[in-house]
C-alpha cells in the first residue's frame, strides 16, 4: 500500500530534525549563492549601464542580458545542490549514512546538464498545457513531477525521464496529486507564518530607529555614523537571518516529494 499523505509530511519532519546539520549545511550553500549573484547582478548591472547628462542611468541591453546570465548561472549553481541535497535525502531515509558534503557534491555535478535539460523539456510540456486548458496543464504536471529524480536515481535522459515519471503515476494519479499537493500546503502555511513573523521583526527594527538615514533614503557617505552603520548591519544580518531560514523551510518542499518517489518505486516493484 502506498504510503499516505500523513506518513509523509511526518517522516519529512522526522527526517528533518534527525539530519538537520546536513540540510543546514546545504541551505548555507544556497544562501551563499543567493548573495553572490544578488551582488554580482547589480555589479554587472552597474557596469555595463550608461549615465546621462541628466543623471539618469538607462540601462541598455548588454546590462539587462549580463544580470539575466548571472541568474541563470544562479540557477544551475541551485540546481548542481539540489540533486546532492536528494541524493542526501534518498540515503538517510532508507537508513544509509550519507556521504560528506564534498563527495555528494562531487558526484553530482555530472547529473546537473541532463537535470536542467529534463527541467525545461516538462516545463514547456506543462506550460504548452496550462495555454490549452488549466486541466491538461495539471495532469501533465502531475505525470512528470517525478522526471527529475528518474535522472538523479535511475540514470534516464529527456523524454525517457518524462516517460519513466508518467509511467510511475499510471493508476495512482489522483492518489499521486493529493500525496504532492497536501505536504506542500501544509509546509507552505508553515512557511508563509515564518515569513510572516520575519517581517514583523523587520518592520519592528525599521520603527526603532525613524530617524536613520537609511530609513528617510537620504543616506550618504557624510551621514554615515555608528548609528547609522549599526542599523545597517542589523538589517543585513535580519535579512540575511530570514533568507537562511525561508531556505531551511523549503528543504521540506524538497524531502516530502524525494519520499514519495521513493515509495512509488517500491510499489511498483512490489
Amino acid at each position: 500500500m502506498l504510503i499516505s499523505a500523513k506518513e509523509i509530511i511526518q517522516q519529512s519532519i522526522a527526517l528533518y530534525k534527525k539530519h538537520f546539520s546536513l540540510f543546514f549545511h546545504y541551505a548555507m550553500l544556497l544562501l551563499v549563492g543567493t548573495v553572490v549573484a544578488i551582488l554580482l547582478s547589480q555589479l554587472l548591472s552597474l557596469l555595463f549601464s550608461t549615465p546621462s547628462p541628466n543623471g539618469i542611468v538607462y540601462k541598455p541591453l548588454l546590462s539587462s542580458a549580463m544580470v539575466v546570465l548571472a541568474w541563470v548561472i544562479y540557477y544551475i549553481f541551485s540546481l548542481w545542490i539540489s540533486v546532492a541535497m536528494i541524493q542526501t535525502i534518498k540515503e538517510c531515509y532508507e537508513g544509509k549514512k550519507p556521504k560528506v558534503l564534498r563527495v555528494t557534491t562531487s558526484n553530482s555535478i555530472k547529473l546537473v546538464w541532463p537535470m536542467f535539460v529534463v527541467s525545461i523539456i516538462a516545463g514547456l510540456i506543462i506550460f504548452g498545457g496550462m495555454l490549452l486548458l488549466v486541466i491538461p496543464g495539471t495532469i501533465f504536471s502531475v505525470w512528470y513531477a517525478f522526471s527529475v529524480y528518474a535522472v538523479i536515481f535511475d540514470n534516464k535522459k529527456n523524454m525517457a525521464a518524462l516517460t519513466a515519471s508518467k509511467q510511475l503515476v499510471a493508476g495512482k494519479w489522483w492518489g499521486v496529486l493529493w500525496r504532492l499537493f497536501a505536504p506542500s500546503f501544509v509546509f507552505g502555511v508553515l512557511l508563509l507564518l515564518i515569513e510572516g513573523i520575519l517581517s514583523l521583526i523587520e518592520a519592528g527594527i525599521l520603527l526603532l530607529a525613524p530617524g536613520t538615514p537609511l530609513v528617510t533614503g537620504a543616506l550618504s557617505f557624510a551621514s554615515l555614523n555608528s548609528g547609522t552603520l549599526l542599523f545597517m548591519f542589523t538589517m543585513l544580518a535580519v535579512y540575511l537571518g530570514s533568507l537562511l531560514i525561508t531556505l531551511l523551510i523549503t528543504t521540506l518542499f524538497t524531502i516530502a516529494p524525494t519520499i514519495l518517489y521513493i515509495e512509488l518505486k517500491k510499489s511498483v516493484t512490489k
